[in-house]
């Protein structure tokens, strides 16, 4: 009879020690996974990130003008504006993929790819942009769709088809 009682504890023991290693074990297995998960979506985030940040554009230099139109009676608008490729990458530059907004203090003017009558790009809009090179682009800004920008300071953002995006404020001189 002692005997039976003895061996009670030491098979209690094994019991809790079996269960603390099936525990472990899981938890393990469990944290492997996860971590597995987050390293793979860390992976493509990461090389998501070092894709946009090769493909950079920033506007160097702009020059834009109105004049008024004796002929129609309307005044006109045109943005010269200077890209330069900052990024490693070559972007594509194609008017009918490069959506443009141009705000002013009140909000959006007018927006749309280059290739509408809003935001016509007149020159420099078809071709590639690549690594550490400038490319001159020429938009005239429609006064039907855009009202007529005179001068004064205004906003434009570019999305080049979802490669990279820019953007800047700029100011429309009267000539």
């Amino acid at each position: 009879m002692f005997n039976k009682k003895a061996i009670t504890p030491i098979i209690a023991v094994i019991l809790l020690l079996m269960m603390v290693i099936a525990g472990a074990a899981a938890a393990f297995f469990w944290f492997n996974q996860m971590q597995s998960g987050l390293q793979g979506n860390t992976e493509v985030y990461s090389e998501g990130l070092s894709t946009k940040i090769a493909a950079r554009i920033e506007i160097a230099e702009i020059d834009s003008f109105s004049s008024f139109n004796t002929t129609n009676s309307v005044y006109v608008a045109n943005g010269t504006f200077y890209l330069k490729n900052v990024g490693s990458k070559t972007i594509t530059i194609n008017n009918s993929k490069i959506s443009a907004i141009l705000k002013d203090q009140d909000g959006t003017i007018c927006s749309g790819t280059l290739d509408t009558y809003a935001l016509n790009c007149t020159y420099g809009c078809n071709g590639t942009l690549s690594p550490k090179r400038i490319q001159k682009i020429f938009i005239e800004f429609s006064n039907a769709d855009c009202g007529d920008i005179i001068s004064g300071k205004y906003s434009i953002n570019f999305d080049f088809g979802g490669d990279t995006a820019t953007g800047t404020d700029f100011s429309v001189r009267y000539v």
